[in-house]
């Protein structure tokens, strides 16, 4: 299966962005991609996703902190479950 990991944060050193610019920004990608190309992951190491992601079809959560940025994330990841 193809997934396609959209981000709105640079892992680049630099001022970070708060959750709602996150998904003010990647939002809109997300709901094109999932019409258009098929499944998408969020790129994010935030919790505030789990509405978001949820109305958008997300059909994951990439987290490169591995839960060590915001613990509460994992409720975003368990509340997708299996398909």
């Amino acid at each position: 299966m193809r997934l396609l990991d959209v981000g709105g944060e640079s892992r680049a050193p630099g001022p970070r962005r708060c959750v709602d610019e996150e998904i003010g920004r990647v939002a809109p990608v997300i709901e094109q991609l999932v019409r258009r190309a098929g499944p998408v992951s969020v790129d994010t190491r935030k919790a505030g996703w789990r509405g978001p992601a949820a109305r958008r079809r997300c059909r994951g959560v990439n987290d490169v902190s591995g839960l060590a940025f915001d613990a509460a994330l994992a409720g975003v990841v368990g509340a997708a479950g299996p398909e």
